[in-house]
This record gives C-alpha cells, sequence and structure tokens, in this order.
C-alpha cells in the first residue's frame, strides 16, 4: 500500500480573502500595503467592496493566487496587526 499523503491544499490556487472593518479609507490602505508586501507585483488581484445597511462597517474580498501557505500566513499575520481590521476571513 503506498503511503499516505496530506490532504491540504495545493499551491498556486486562488484564494478568497475576506477583510471587515470600520468603514474609512484607512482599512483599504492597510490591506493594499499588507498585499504590496506579500504579492509580487504583477499578480491579478481582485477586491470587491461591500457596506454594511447603515455604513459602519465596510467588507472587502481579496481574490488572489497564493504561491504557498507561508504567503498566506504572512499576509493574514499583518492584517491581524491592523487596527483597522475587525475580522478576518
Amino acid at each position: 500500500m503506498p503511503p499516505l499523503r496530506s490532504a491540504g491544499p495545493t499551491y498556486p490556487q486562488h484564494v478568497p480573502l475576506k477583510v471587515m472593518g470600520h468603514s474609512g479609507p484607512a482599512l483599504r490602505a492597510d490591506i493594499d500595503a499588507a498585499l504590496a508586501r506579500h504579492i509580487p507585483p504583477g499578480t491579478p488581484i481582485e477586491i470587491t467592496r461591500r457596506e454594511s445597511r447603515n455604513g459602519r462597517y465596510t467588507a472587502y474580498t481579496v481574490t488572489f493566487i497564493a504561491t504557498s501557505r507561508e504567503q498566506l500566513i504572512a499576509i493574514y499575520t499583518d492584517l491581524r496587526g491592523c487596527d483597522t481590521v475587525r475580522f478576518l476571513l
């Protein structure tokens, strides 16, 4: 019987990242800065924005091609450290 392999994700792969925080330009600036630090220039990135009903919160969905698990961990770690980010999925 062949050895069992890990069922973990393979890279590269498209990743949807959800980032939510209080509405305002600082949230988008923090997202852009984190992505710029960890995603090579020229990599396609799709960003969609949705505001809460009362406009107090904004949710961004960032879709990009992740090249490794380490890259994802670095992006999540960077975003978790931002004061503007309230939720990260």
